[in-house]
């Protein structure tokens, strides 16, 4: 009803008044009265229509705005049915009102598994983290988004990570309504970064273990430190290094470190070839000579014999890798892990990494003792050429700087001194009548414009007594410096047979080559880590020629040419000599220009062979890949090409600072490679015959 309107009696008695009344009574009365109601009813239909249409406008905005939110949700609920995340809306009671399928998935729990209760979240969540669940059972304590990675203990007992995320609905006065979640799958990425923390970890450790073997000089010294890094660094529970004891075949423990709860003492491990298996991973290792990786040590049939100790230590992975040294198996190292599964590609190629440089260590260790004991063999055969030197019955010496360095005591015999010492420091012309003649041949001779060899001269002795000597002298260095190294033989009975000549100078001969043997283990005290590679080089060089059939006098010229090749490595600074790594350009070129420093100490010496072009050459190659000269083919003697393979298979063969021994096998490959190519395939053949046909072995 229009309020504007009078009242319906009202409207009656007004409307028989207006019956009654002639049209003058109405105009005067009631006409103004009715046209002000009039006005005043189309003021009020004009109202109604306004706020008519406004109300049309809201209706038409709720419907809109009711259309977009269900459009909103319904696109909000197709992703989140097929996003791969488990995604849920919990609303203002705590109960889950909606959650997507990818639970299942991910939880193995279904949909009604998880809706009108809350409290499913926190059975799934694995017990150690279920703590970090409690903000949700504070329900409108929850302000703010929330984020936190966890893990999930699915309905088929699978731990899974999960990074989940909460936000919080709220109203427009900040009332909570409930809130709304998401967990994804991070058990990938979890793994990923537990791997990368593994590898860097095990990288860490094998850093410290390299720093150890620099530094530690003795087995003692080391194996604790590879120990104590393999469980401060590389993440291991507990490590030991074992070695069998050959009397008794047990494993006996070396070192090891970190908490075992006794595991090591209890240890009764033995390689058996009858039961590889009786004594764990350990043993098998040792025994078949490879690594044993044992990824759930409680549940691997090759730990039955540790495995209780284990149980008790919370070892749960291991790994036992063999250690070796120069090339037989000698011990192993023993990892224990806190986890199963330790041991993925990446891992083991890191702790067969550790294990390798180990038995590095161990090769350099027994190198260490045998260089001892190649100087102790080299310092006794010094003594016993000195033996020789000091009882020959011709007289020796050394001239530096114009005084006598060196003479043995035959040589003060002859001159008629009563001692060696008398001689040391003085002038070698006091005793000779020409002075200009000696003092010239001797300065050409040490400028190497002279030619070495025999001569006889005239001298006199202590007492007065003029004698005729027998000289035989060379260019020769000393101490490292240029010196002139002789033989001398009193030849003043003239009247003496000339077999008896003869036989002298066939004394002088073989006095000059233990001279040239003194000079060679002279060059050798400089460089132990060498020690006897020139000797065996002149062996297999004389082995090779024999074969060849070449006549006598030139196989002799081969041997001496072998003992002397490398005559020139004493100028070159130990340091580089004996360095252990990888040399630097320069160093290699130092290196190179031994072959020129031995062609210039040798070259004036009287040799009845062309030594020192032979040594000159014998690091030149068919290709003219060689040095110094880069000769080619038959530019280079046959003789060098004989001391070059036998220098290779020698060099290969044995050890050096740098690197282990490679062994013949090796050594053969490289020439049966490099034949007709960079070595003399004839050569190359008959030394392969040799070695593989014929029995030869490098001489000890």
């Amino acid at each position: 009803m229009n309020k504007h309107l009078p009242p319906e009696d009202d409207r009656d008695a007004l409307r028989a008044q207006i019956v009654g009344l002639d049209d003058r009574t109405l105009r005067k009365s009631y006409f103004p009265q009715l046209q002000k109601q009039i006005e005043e009813l189309k003021k009020a239909r004009a109202a109604e229509e306004e706020k008519s249409a406004a109300l049309q406008v809201v209706i038409n905005d709720l419907e809109a705005s009711r259309i977009q939110t269900e459009e909103s949700e319904r696109k909000f609920r197709t992703l989140a049915d097929f996003t791969n995340d488990m995604e849920y809306w919990i609303g203002p009671e705590d109960k889950v009102i909606y959650v997507s399928p990818s639970c299942e998935r991910l939880t193995g729990y279904c949909q009604s598994d998880f809706i009108d209760t809350p409290t499913l979240f926190s059975t799934v969540a694995h017990p150690d983290d279920r703590h970090l669940f409690a903000i949700h059972a504070q329900g409108t304590a929850l302000t703010e988004r929330h984020s936190v990675d966890l893990r999930f203990v699915t309905r088929s007992g699978e731990i899974k990570w999960i990074a989940h995320t909460c936000h919080p609905i709220l109203g427009k006065d900040g009332q909570w309504l409930g809130r709304r979640g998401s967990n994804s799958d991070i058990t990938e990425r979890k793994a990923a970064e537990a791997k990368i923390q593994r590898l860097s970890n095990l990288y860490a450790a094998l850093s410290q273990c390299n720093q150890a073997i620099v530094r530690c000089t003795s087995e003692d010294e080391l194996f604790p430190l590879i120990c104590r890094d393999a469980v401060q660094y590389g993440g291991m529970k507990m490590a030991w290094i074992g070695f069998v004891n050959k009397e008794n075949n047990r494993i006996e423990c070396a070192a090891s470190f970190g908490d075992d709860t006794g595991f090591i003492d209890s240890l009764r491990t033995y390689v058996s070839a009858d039961d590889p298996f009786g004594g764990g991973p350990a043993a098998l290792s040792i025994s078949e000579n490879r690594p044993i990786w044992c990824q759930d040590v409680l549940h691997d049939n090759r730990t039955t014999a540790v495995r209780e100790s284990a149980r008790k230590a919370g070892f749960l992975g291991s790994a036992s890798l063999p250690l070796h040294r120069n090339g037989d198996v000698v011990g192993c190292l023993t990892l224990y892990a806190s986890t199963v599964n330790m041991f993925d590609d990446e891992t083991c190629k890191l702790l067969l990494e550790m294990a390798i440089d180990i038995s590095f260590a161990l090769n350099n260790f027994a190198r260490e003792a045998d260089r001892k004991q190649a100087v102790a063999a080299v310092n006794a055969a010094e003594e016993q050429f000195r033996g020789l030197v000091e009882q020959s019955i011709a007289g020796i010496f050394i001239i530096q700087d114009g005084r006598y360095a060196y003479v043995n005591p035959r040589f003060a015999e002859i001159l008629g001194h009563d001692s060696a010492e008398d001689l040391i420091g003085s002038d070698p012309l006091d005793c000779v009548p020409d002075k200009e003649q000696m003092s010239e041949d001797s300065r050409r001779l040490l400028n190497g414009k002279g030619a070495a060899g025999s001569y006889t001269l005239t001298a006199r002795r202590k007492d007065g007594a003029v004698i005729e000597l027998g000289f035989h002298s060379a260019r020769a260095t000393y101490a490292g410096r240029p010196a002139i190294i002789g033989l001398m033989q009193d030849i003043s009975e003239k009247r003496q047979a000339e077999e008896q000549i003869q036989r002298y100078l066939g004394q002088l001969e073989s006095a000059f080559m233990h001279t040239v043997l003194v000079a060679t283990n002279l060059s050798e005290l400089r460089d132990p880590y060498t020690a006897g590679h020139e000797r065996r080089v002149g062996e297999i060089a004389k082995a090779i020629a024999t074969e060849l059939g070449l006549d006598e006098n030139k196989i002799k010229g081969i041997e001496v040419s072998g003992y002397l090749h490398d005559l020139g490595k004493i100028t070159i600074p130990l340091e580089i000599l004996s360095k252990p790594g990888r040399l630097s350009e320069i160093e290699f070129m130092l290196i190179q220009g031994h072959a020129l420093a031995s062609y210039n100490v040798l070259k004036n010496a009287a040799f009845p062979w062309a030594v020192a072009d032979i040594v000159l050459q014998h690091h030149e190659r068919l290709d003219g890949s060689g040095y110094p000269q880069g000769l080619k083919g038959d530019e280079i003697l046959l003789e060098a090409r004989i001391l070059a393979v036998a220098d290779v298979v020698e060099a290969m063969a044995s050890h050096r600072p740098y690197r282990p021994g490679l062994g013949i096998e090796r050594a053969l490959a490289e020439l049966e490679r490099g034949s007709g190519k960079i070595y003399d395939p004839m050569v190359t053949e008959v030394c392969l015959r040799l070695f593989r046909e014929k029995g030869y072995t490098i001489p000890e």
